[in-house]
């Protein structure tokens, strides 16, 4: 009974429990037994950021749900919420992730930021800094940020081989090429 569920998230997440303002934004984020409210799933996992943020006792229980929380409000931030005051704004999706990522070591932050970077949104483009994410989080097994990994190494050492101004030494295109061809073959 997901509304019975929702009513008794909705308490618990009042309460401040991380485990239930995340379960409860999804909710509304994917509309999974409630009507789908990206507004109210902004708020919470907003709230839940915020709180998180807050060096208390249970911080280590709730930083998968805070780490999670700031990649959903950057892909809020990324995109936009229609009919909202949230608008797409790529320099605070970018801050988002760098976060999750750096903070938490969020993989899917990290693929996003590798993203972003890759292709300039919410600031410069840096390859340099593309390769650096992707390659974190297809350490973590993430088949997608190998793909981009493996995209961004052989562009990186494409660009070095045409004379092109690479902010690194042979040696690194070399070792990018290298280590993308490591990945192999990627699904995804």
């Amino acid at each position: 009974d997901k509304a019975t569920a929702a009513e008794a998230l909705d308490f618990a997440a009042k309460k401040g429990i991380p485990g239930a303002q995340w379960k409860l934004a999804s909710m509304y984020a994917d509309g999974d037994g409630v009507s789908r409210d990206d507004m109210k799933a902004f708020q919470l996992f907003s709230q839940l950021a915020a709180q998180g943020s807050d060096d208390d006792v249970g911080a280590a229980e709730a930083a998968p749900y805070v780490s999670n929380a700031y990649v959903r409000l950057g892909t809020y931030y990324q995109q936009g919420i229609p009919n909202s005051k949230v608008k797409p704004d790529f320099s605070r999706a970018r801050q988002a992730f760098t976060f999750a990522a750096s903070y938490f070591g969020n993989a899917d932050a990290q693929l996003n930021l590798a993203r972003m970077y890759y292709n300039g949104e919410g600031g410069d483009r840096d390859l340099v800094q593309a390769a650096k994410w992707a390659n974190l989080s297809a350490d973590k097994g993430n088949a997608k940020a190998k793909g981009l990994a493996i995209q961004i190494c052989l562009e990186l050492a494409q660009d070095y081989l045409d004379g092109k101004d690479v902010p690194q030494s042979a040696r690194e295109a070399s070792r990018w090429a290298r280590q993308a061809a490591d990945y192999g073959s990627v699904d995804g």
